[in-house]
């Protein structure tokens, strides 16, 4: 994946991480240090894993709320 600044999607939610993210997951499970964990509907309860996991969070909000589905 080609680095994305962090800075370019605030806005979109509840935006949680700095620097670039180099990997992107809807499963905590998976995320790590470099991901941008995505709260899909329902995955607002696993930004605390995922952020104890090194990755930054995004949680749509808003307009944006489609992101999540």
């Amino acid at each position: 994946m080609i680095p994305l600044p962090l800075d370019e999607l605030r806005g979109l939610g509840e935006l949680d991480g700095d620097g670039d993210a180099t990997g992107l997951t809807i499963d905590s499970r998976t995320a790590g240090p470099g991901d941008l964990f995505v709260a899909v509907r329902g995955g607002r309860a696993f930004v605390g894993a995922a952020r104890a996991q090194g990755a930054a969070t995004l949680v749509p909000d808003g307009e944006h709320a489609a992101l999540a589905q």
